[in-house]
């Protein structure tokens, strides 16, 4: 019985010295982890605050950076306050154990992590934004959410199509709203018994008074030649462009007009 009482005192004088002489080394190291948490929220609050000032359309991606850096900052912390105590070892297990686990969630979550960052740098480039009308691939329509993963985009159809943000990020795609304005252009098969000089000329007075064409930019015909050898006029101008029905009335415009002035002209198209 002595023995076992001994034996128990032993081991709490034992823990009692280890906890004494650990003390300084734990005062440290919770001394420490606070600097580097304060540091954390600070970071992370002007980081914040820059993107609200400077860019108020990615609040959202200011936040998302100023997370990560607080992470950053907190792992930091308690990496170097565990090596403070002595605890080496821990640490070196943790890390083999987070690159391990690290390893399987990279090939598992490979696209999605792909589709997140690509929807971070979109949010942080913004090369488009809800709105907008643009094309990607196959697929055009109106911008009308850019979120993390996809992109949704409604189409002149009524669909509303989501397209992942890595196949967006990593392909070439077309923002038609960018400069609001946009190019037409309407091609017409002629034929070589077609008199080209009168045709140009008509096409010329058809552009003039398109009620549609933005007059502060030019308009002009130009001809090419078809595969099958044919000839073909294309006239093109530029218009204000805020949708897609813009686009849409422009060409009704020409094209009706085209028919009247080349009827009346006698000019046969192809």
């Amino acid at each position: 019985m002595h023995k076992t009482v001994d034996g128990t005192l032993g081991l709490l004088e034992k823990w009692e010295d280890w906890l004494t002489g650990l003390l300084p080394e734990l005062f440290i190291a919770l001394c420490v982890l606070l600097l580097f948490h304060l540091m954390a929220r600070w970071a992370k609050t002007l980081i914040r605050r820059a993107y609200v000032r400077g860019r108020s359309n990615r609040a959202m991606t200011g936040q998302v950076i100023g997370a990560l850096v607080q992470v950053f900052f907190m792992l930091s912390g308690i990496i170097l306050a565990l090596k403070i105590m002595g605890l080496e070892r821990f640490i070196t297990h943790v890390l083999a154990g987070a690159g391990i686990i690290g390893i399987v969630a990279g090939f598992a979550f490979k696209d999605i992590a792909s589709n997140f960052f690509s929807g971070l740098l979109l949010k942080m480039q913004g090369p488009f934004h809800a709105g907008d009308w643009v094309q990607f691939g196959t697929a055009y329509g109106m911008v009308k959410s850019v979120d993390w993963f996809t992109t949704a985009i409604a189409t002149t159809t009524g669909e509303k199509v989501f397209v992942p943000n890595q196949i967006i990020y990593s392909n070439t795609f077309s923002n038609f709203s960018a400069h609001r304005k946009r190019c037409v252009e309407v091609h017409l098969p002629l034929t070589w018994a077609t008199d080209l000089g009168r045709a140009r000329q008509a096409a010329n007075q058809v552009l003039e008074h398109l009620l549609c064409r933005s007059a502060g930019d030019p308009a002009e015909t130009s001809f090419t030649q078809l595969e099958g050898g044919a000839p073909q006029i294309t006239l093109r101008f530029w218009i204000v462009f805020t949708t897609e029905a813009d686009h849409v009335k422009a060409l009704d415009e020409c094209i009706l007009r085209i028919h009247e002035k080349f009827g009346s002209e006698g000019i046969a198209l192809a």
